[in-house]
């Protein structure tokens, strides 16, 4: 018999499931929005050869088609990104640090990937010059190679430039008809840096228009442009000896301080174990790397080839490694020959403005991660138990 007592039972019954079918419809709907949100495609990714980019215009055209909105992991999208974004491994601690959470939204992940990531490297000019990585080199031990002292000699530089790998070819801002050679280079696939001459400590000759830190401040500067001006289309710069002047901390920050106002990276040869050049270019923010290894500083086939050894067994340690060789007649026959042995060892020859650009964004990453995986993880969480009730991660940056 129905009750008063059983009206009020199935009337308390029906507001129960009343508020819980609102509560889930408000859920789904403010995370549907948050996601419409989040699928925004900012200004940057209109523009050409942004890895990055490009990169997130292909996850969201994934997240589209694969996400679903209850679901607290998905396995296949993750997947389906590593293949398709090779340059994930700069940010691969905090791939880690989010495949332990399942409950994150990977629309919400990619969005805030894409805030922190997407406009780094948008200032960087030289990077416009870089020759784009294969795919292969994910994953693999990689070695960048530079070649210095080029220009002097138009039949070493061919040989190089006949080279199948993506070498680094750093020239001489004094050598005649570089700009050709440098395009010739980039034409066969070669990353184009400049080899500045800078004062060394000993009396040997680093040429004409050496920087040197007993010149006036304006000279300095003087010179410092001179030389920039001495090669078009190119990434970065080296040193050309330097061992005097890469030591000296306010000389090394005027040219660094002009390589950024143009967007070039910096590698550090190392000719002293005391430069400040490439701590110089971490304080300024300037994607840089050092060199590991002289290939041929004795230039015999034996010590070639334990050098190159050494740097292959630096790469697989670490992950990478750069390594510096001449227009040495050894160098170009050992190299041919080591380049021809790389297939199944897992390394991959890369351009060196993709370890330094890699590093850049691995700083940029310690400054930015901790904030970074706590927008993704704390405010925001998408599985059966709570939707996404906020949008602190799309507004913290």
């Amino acid at each position: 018999m129905f009750t008063q007592k059983n009206f009020f039972i199935s009337l308390y019954g029906i507001a129960i499931i009343s508020i819980f079918i609102f509560n889930v419809f408000f859920v789904l709907s403010s995370g549907l929005k948050a996601i419409n949100k989040a699928l925004i495609v900012p200004d940057i990714v209109k523009e050409e050869g942004n890895i990055l980019s490009e990169a997130y215009l292909r996850r969201i055209k994934l997240m589209k088609s694969n996400f679903s909105p209850t679901s607290s992991k998905n396995i296949i999208v993750e997947n389906k990104l590593k293949q398709n974004y090779p340059f994930e491994e700069a940010i691969s601690p905090v791939i880690l640090e989010l495949k332990s959470h399942s409950s994150v939204s990977p629309v919400l992940y990619i969005a805030q990937e894409e805030k922190i990531f997407g406009g780094m490297g948008k200032d960087i000019i030289g990077q416009k010059q870089a020759i784009k990585t294969s795919k292969e080199a994910y994953g693999k031990a990689q070695i960048a190679i530079i070649i210095d002292d080029l220009g002097l000699s138009k039949k070493k530089v061919a040989q190089f430039i006949k080279m199948k790998e993506p070498l680094t070819l750093s020239f001489l801002p004094y050598a005649s008809g570089i700009n050709k050679l440098a395009q010739d280079g980039r034409n066969h696939g070669h990353e184009i840096m400049l080899h500045i001459p800078m004062q060394p400590k000993s009396d040997l000759d680093s040429g004409p228009h050496t920087l040197s830190s007993y010149l006036s401040v304006e000279e300095q500067y003087e010179r410092i442009h001179l030389n920039f001006s001495k090669l078009d289309n190119f990434v970065g710069f080296n040193n050309h000896m330097g061992s005097q002047f890469t030591e000296n901390r306010q000389a090394v920050s005027r040219i660094l301080k002009i390589a950024k106002e143009k967007g070039y990276l910096v590698v550090d040869s190392k000719t002293s174990p005391r430069s400040v050049l490439q701590d110089e270019a971490e304080r300024l923010n300037i994607p840089n790397i050092s060199r590991d290894i002289f290939l041929d500083n004795i230039p015999t086939q034996k010590s070639v080839w334990q050098e190159l050894k050494r740097l292959e067994k630096i790469a697989k340690k670490r992950g990478h490694a750069v390594a510096i060789g001449h227009p040495y007649k050894v160098t170009i026959l050992v190299l041919n020959k080591w380049l021809k042995t790389l297939k199944g060892k897992g390394i991959e020859i890369v351009p060196i403005s993709y370890l330094a650009m890699k590093a850049y964004h691995k700083k940029q990453l310690s400054i930015k991660g901790s904030v970074y995986v706590a927008a993704v993880l704390s405010p925001v969480r998408f599985d059966n138990q709570q939707g996404l009730s906020n949008q602190a991660a799309l507004s913290a940056y």
